[in-house]
């Protein structure tokens, strides 16, 4: 059992982490634990209640349906779009010479699927939308966390306020280099 007054950050610290390390680590956290979970969950809700999808509340009140709108949300219109890398050695990609140290702009999410149908992403399988949460030593550490927490939000959403509809069906958008959604979601019942 945890001593009392130890947390994460004590601990990065007692293992040598500098002071801006662990700024660095906790602004991290913050950002990929809760701002982009909450901007995937408002973007779901809002395409759902803008009817987009193919299904409707009553739908998303299952779990498996619920699951199948996040993914589509995450293979379409992610919360995290696009990311920054740079070129760690010189490579070809698509024929195009990519030298080492060259900055580039990843595409994450887009509309990249045959169909506008939510549930396409559940057929297409995992990596239709792999890339939202990123890859490799990049993988979000917490992608099955977000995408669980995500579901269910838009589940118990569905299940509870099965008449909701859009009271504004043009919201503004967040629309950054490498966030988006929507600032608000207004609803009526």
């Amino acid at each position: 059992m945890a001593s009392p007054g130890r947390n994460l950050f004590r601990s990065l610290a007692e293992h040598g982490l500098s002071t801006p390390e662990i700024c660095s680590l906790g602004y991290f956290l913050l950002i990929a634990g809760q701002e982009t979970t909450t901007q995937l969950i408002s973007t779901a809700l809002f395409r759902l209640a803008e009817g987009s999808v193919g299904f409707d509340w009553k739908d998303a009140a299952s779990g498996t349906t619920a699951r199948d709108l996040i993914r589509h949300v995450l293979a379409t219109e992610s919360s995290v779009p696009t990311w920054r890398r740079v070129a760690a050695q010189d490579t070809v990609l698509d024929g195009q010479r990519v030298p080492a140290g060259a900055e580039i702009l990843l595409e994450l999410t887009g509309n990249h699927e045959s169909s506008g149908r939510a549930s396409a992403a559940h057929e297409q399988g995992p990596t239709a939308y792999g890339l939202a949460f990123g890859s490799g030593i990049h993988r979000c550490l917490g992608a099955k966390l977000a995408e669980l927490e995500a579901a269910v939000v838009v589940q118990e959403t569905a299940a509870a306020l099965h008449g909701v509809r859009l009271a504004e069906p043009n919201p503004e958008w967040l629309r950054l280099l490498s966030f988006q959604a929507p600032r608000t979601v207004s609803v009526g019942i």
